[in-house]
């Protein structure tokens, strides 16, 4: 007998409406985008019997992303209070950016001398896809560009334990949330190109050096977003 997480659907919240997920997949962005634009707030006390009813999802789903949304911060258990948001405040978003800048510098320079032809082309075609979201003021497009460039380079180091912990950090703050203008895509690009360099040289140090300040200039873009309180 199959159980919910075997059964796929079509996840109407995904980046990619064609992509078949599992139920608990779609519960989990569903919830954790709600958390992440303020529909659910920081203290609010969520009841899987009233998630059943508003995502459409059997309770099986909804029970596990509770689990998997505890264990990535955005919710907790309290005695007698059941599960309430979590407070995503600047502390948190320095926190999981601290862990991210250790793990993707590890990543880069383990990647930078085992990159082949074949991965160079496919990183030049996510900087492709980059500049052409940035000509059509695509925000999202780039976004997803943004995450193809990112994995092409870590998944090359060869370390799939280290790629699955660099993407449950990206997931807790996900594409999309924030909001990127014209001139901090353009900005992230350009230090894109400064990465690529680096790895065109094999200069290993040099790559994840310049990893670190492109994902410090991002920290420091959320945290202004959240300040002005420009989240979407």
């Amino acid at each position: 007998m199959s159980t919910m997480r075997d059964r796929k659907q079509t996840n109407p919240a995904s980046d990619d409406p064609n992509v078949a997920q599992t139920k608990t997949d779609v519960a989990v962005q569903q919830i954790r985008h709600r958390i992440l634009t303020g529909v659910y707030k920081a203290g609010m006390r969520l009841r899987q019997s009233e998630l059943v009813q508003d995502l459409g999802l059997g309770i099986t789903p909804v029970r596990e992303a509770f689990m998997l949304l505890i264990s990535e911060g955005l919710l907790i258990r309290r005695p007698y209070a059941g599960v309430i948001v979590a407070q995503i405040s600047t502390g948190s978003v320095e926190e999981v950016y601290a862990i991210r800048k250790v793990l993707e510098r590890y990543a880069i320079e383990q990647a930078c001398a085992v990159l082949t032809p074949e991965h160079f082309t496919s990183i030049d075609r996510s900087m492709q896809n980059m500049h052409h979201a940035i000509t059509s003021r695509d925000p999202h497009a780039y976004q997803e560009a943004n995450h193809a460039f990112h994995m092409e380079i870590y998944t090359a180091a060869g370390n799939p334990r280290l790629t699955e912990l660099i993407e449950t950090h990206w997931r807790m703050f996900p594409r999309g949330v924030f909001g990127l203008s014209v001139d901090r895509m353009k900005t992230s690009m350009e230090e894109h190109q400064r990465i690529v360099e680096a790895l065109v040289r094999r200069d290993a140090l040099l790559a994840g050096s310049y990893m670190v300040t492109h994902i410090d200039n991002y920290e420091r873009h959320v945290i202004q977003l959240m300040k002005d309180n420009r989240s979407i």
